[in-house]
């Protein structure tokens, strides 16, 4: 059985917090943002030991730059593949904006009680252990949170897995699915389990150079045993006694001194016997309270597991009989004597935070899985995230609800259009249409949203130009990209087959309340109005044709939104029937509309990432247990 001393306390360190720490100390987890205050308040972004961003410390790196008011890292053609990026407490709305061809050689996210989920964008491309130094790309070290890695569409991320590692791993988190790719990815093949829980307990032992000590024996009345007297003088000159039970035990060659009480004044209840007694006294031994309990599968006896131990010098993991248990007088906690003279198992290590723990075969950990919590990892040899698909044969289906198309998925719309229509489905009852060869990129927009919401409650529209009422209001239509379209688009609108075959109008309304007719339609037998424009923001359709109060005239200026427009809306549409019922409506008599909206803005945000580990003891130890990926090949 194998399991990650880098991963042992993982869990640990979020359940000691959360047990250990009064709860005004601890941070509570956020969705947005470094933890940058209080005392526990440890935000921090590392490459290797380069602190790029913390609480209280900055430092510029050639090829990457944080903006903490969008919580984003950016890396620009960050070539290298040797440097690990490390991230702790920034919160769950971090971005790794990826800008160029980048390169590292892993990433550990810690959530530290705060925060700790990794959004990669941007167009770039990172690539994550090539050289495969490292036994783990990316890490999300959720510590008892809600941790999750998120590619965006737009990116191109490969990350490979190194000897006996994997290429993603996700440990004691409450996710059990923890990557969202928004584009394209492989087989990940995905695995998650429970955590594993050590029983954790204070293994002790005598080091080489202890030696038994000699005193008297005594005997108190009215109780059975043997006791030895030390005389502690503390740092004021002040003498109190300490009492230790003698206990039998063979293999060690002498006794064990086992106390029973202590801070003694007066010690006229025990009375010399004339014995000397040679013994071991447990406040003499070595150890801690990170030893593990093993079990012997063929018998069931019971044996100590510690993974520091060290000797002459040297660091060993040790597995050990027990000589013998007792109960610590001022902890009450039972704890355990290791027979560290005849060790079944001793293996020096050079490297204790690399160290496996390993157990010899016939040998397992005593604990039980942890629910509803998860190990998740996974068991390819590289992952591959590639951008979306935007359009397949002329189509782009935004109907999921991921209606905002990038940067990168607007280029393979033009390439795409150069040969085809396409058609966007913002959802099942709207669609945008561009002719073949109509579409070109607009200034100063980096993506567009063809989200739409679409209000056929009329109560629920609040304050409306007085020549919409309830009677001819049919459903308003209000897009989530305002500004100039890619084309003139054709937009087919779900209405209802009761109005099939009646000719409907379509009309801007804006922030003031003014109006302006855009077009007008006969519903088809699917119950559908076709109409045309260039321009999106929020639209009325109505049983009746709309007086225009948003212009005085040709090029005039609206009733109170300021500013002139150099294109209309729209040119007259709706198929023949559309055009005959509209037909004093075109491109050339359209009004100049002058407008001045709410400014447009756009989520350029690109997620950061931090790192510092908490140490926190804890009463039990959580495993990431991972099987070898050939297993899952």
């Amino acid at each position: 059985m194998k399991m990650k001393r880098a991963l042992k306390c993982i869990g640990a360190v979020a359940l000691a917090a959360s047990l250990m720490m009064v709860p005004s100390m601890i941070p509570v987890q956020a969705s947005n943002g470094p933890c940058m205050e209080g005392e526990f308040a440890f935000a921090n972004i590392q490459l290797n030991d380069t602190v790029v961003f913390s609480t209280n410390e900055k430092n510029t790196v050639d090829g990457a730059s944080y903006d903490q008011a969008s919580n984003t890292l950016t890396l620009t053609n960050y070539d290298h593949p040797d440097v690990a990026l490390y991230t702790n407490m920034m919160g769950d709305d971090f971005k790794l904006n990826l800008v160029g061809s980048n390169k590292l050689q892993n990433l550990g996210i810690w959530h530290g009680g705060w925060g700790g989920s990794l959004t990669i964008c941007g167009s770039g491309s990172l690539t994550v252990n090539e050289n495969r130094k490292n036994p783990d790309g990316i890490e999300l070290f959720a510590e008892g949170g809600k941790s999750l890695l998120t590619v965006s569409g737009d990116s191109t991320v490969t990350v490979y897995r190194g000897t006996d590692g994997c290429p993603f791993g996700s440990s004691w988190n409450y996710m059990s699915s923890p990557i969202v790719a928004k584009g394209q990815v492989n087989d990940m093949k995905m695995q998650a389990e429970h955590p594993f829980e050590m029983i954790q307990v204070y293994g002790g032992y005598f080091g080489t150079d202890i030696s038994p000590v000699q005193s008297d024996v005594y005997t108190k009345t009215g109780e059975e045993g043997r006791f030895v007297i030390t005389e502690v003088t503390d740092m004021s000159g002040n003498k109190t006694y300490r009492i230790e039970k003698l206990q039998e035990c063979t293999t060690l060659g002498a006794e064990v001194a086992i106390t029973v009480e202590d801070k003694l004044t007066d010690i006229s209840a025990y009375t010399a016997n004339g014995e000397i007694a040679a013994y071991y006294s447990t406040t003499m031994a070595s150890g801690g309270s990170d030893a593990c309990l093993v079990k012997k599968q063929d018998t069931g006896d019971t044996f100590i597991y510690r993974g520091t131990y060290y000797e002459a010098g040297n660091s060993y993991r040790i597995l050990c009989p027990i000589l013998m248990s007792y109960t610590d007088y001022n902890t009450q906690e039972t704890r355990y004597l290791m027979d560290a003279a005849h060790p079944v198992m001793k293996e020096l290590v050079e490297n204790m935070a690399l160290a496996e723990d390993t157990l010899p075969a016939g040998y397992e950990f005593e604990g039980k899985e942890v629910e509803n919590v998860y190990n998740v990892y996974s068991g390819a040899d590289v992952i591959s995230f590639t951008p979306k698909q935007v359009v397949v044969n002329g189509v782009v289906d935004v109907t999921d609800g991921d209606t905002v198309i990038s940067d990168n998925g607007f280029r393979q719309i033009l390439a795409e259009n150069q040969t085809k229509d396409i058609v966007i489905k913002s959802n099942d009852e709207l669609s945008f249409t561009f002719g073949k060869g109509t579409m070109s990129a607009v200034d100063n927009v980096s993506s567009y949203d063809f989200g739409v919401k679409i209000v056929k409650d009329y109560s629920e529209l609040g304050t409306l130009p007085n020549a919409v009422n309830k009677n001819i209001f049919i459903e308003q239509i209000k897009y989530n990209y305002s500004g100039q379209l890619p084309a003139e688009a054709q937009i087919r609108i779900f209405v209802g087959t009761r109005y099939a075959g009646k000719t409907l109008y379509y009309s801007r309304l804006f922030d003031n309340g003014t109006i302006l007719n855009i077009d007008a339609g006969v519903v088809d037998s699917e119950g559908y109005l076709t109409v045309k424009q260039n321009h999106c923001s929020t639209y009325l359709i109505t049983t009746e044709k709309l007086a225009d109060t948003a212009a005085t005239g040709n090029g005039g200026t609206t009733s109170g939104n300021g500013g002139t427009t150099s294109e209309s809306d729209s040119t007259a549409s709706g198929g023949a029937a559309g055009t005959a019922a509209n037909a004093s409506t075109t491109a050339n008599s359209q009004p100049t509309v002058k407008t001045s909206g709410k400014p447009k803005t756009g989520d350029n945000s690109a997620i950061a990432v931090c790192m510092t580990l908490i140490a926190a003891g804890c009463g039990g130890m959580f495993v990431f247990r991972r099987k070898k990926a050939t297993e899952n090949e």
